[in-house]
């Protein structure tokens, strides 16, 4: 149907915004659609937050964008904002304190 090399992937984006109370942090997931392209997965859920993408073992996958979705919060839930990268923990002071009030706009 589409026109795209063996080895690329196209793929409609839906945008999710979680926002939690505790500390006053935004996640934001993006769930991709698979349209062409060979994938496990018809639908991912990747959550990220201002460092990037968070680790895939929080992404969430499923044939349906409420399951992958829900499976991507499932993982997320009661993890902290600092623990969702593989930072050394010499870095991950950087996204909590006055350091990242001093970031944010």
């Amino acid at each position: 149907m589409f026109d795209i090399n063996e080895d690329e992937l196209l793929a409609r984006v839906r945008k999710y915004e979680l926002v939690r109370r505790r500390g006053k942090r935004r996640l934001y997931i993006d769930v991709y659609q698979v349209i062409a392209g060979k994938r496990s997965a018809k639908f991912m859920a990747v959550p990220k937050t201002w460092l990037g993408t968070c680790d895939d073992e929080y992404w969430g996958r499923a044939s349906s964008e409420i399951d992958a979705l829900q499976e991507c919060l499932s993982r997320i839930k009661d993890v902290s904002y600092e623990d969702l990268h593989s930072l050394p923990d010499s870095e991950k002071h950087v996204t909590t304190g006055k350091i990242s009030q001093r970031l944010s706009p």
